[in-house]
């Protein structure tokens, strides 16, 4: 994926990511999760998309996922176990080269909230 998913279980900060796609093609940004202690999910998250891109569609799909927690964080052990995660994906426009920006709202099975810039690049 072009991003790491982000750690899914307290309230996170605004982000920009910086991103490459292919162009035509579809790219796995993200894919976002809440896990309990003994790692079973909490369920799914939901996107809130906040701008068009101009140069492209935005598609999000369920799936399952391995977490990557940071080796300090006390869910780090469920990095080994696939849960339900909300993926999101990028496709631009078949033949486009450049740049598009796509901001985003995610909201964790937890409540947590996150804003996210995705500046992206075509190639």
């Amino acid at each position: 994926p072009a991003a790491e998913p982000a750690p899914a279980e307290e309230p996170l900060p605004a982000s920009n990511i910086s991103a490459t796609a292919p162009s035509g093609k579809p790219a796995k940004f993200d894919a976002y999760y809440t896990v309990n202690p003994d790692c079973s999910s909490k369920g799914y998250a939901d996107i809130l998309i906040k701008n068009d891109v101009q140069h492209g569609k935005f598609y999000v799909k369920r799936g399952r996922d391995y977490p990557k927690f940071p080796h300090d964080s006390t869910f780090h052990k469920c990095n080994a176990t696939l849960v339900p995660s909300t993926q999101f994906y990028y496709k631009s426009i078949g033949g486009y080269v450049g740049d598009d920006t796509l901001a985003v709202e995610v909201t964790l099975a937890s409540g947590s909230k996150l804003d996210v810039t995705y500046n992206i690049t075509i190639k």
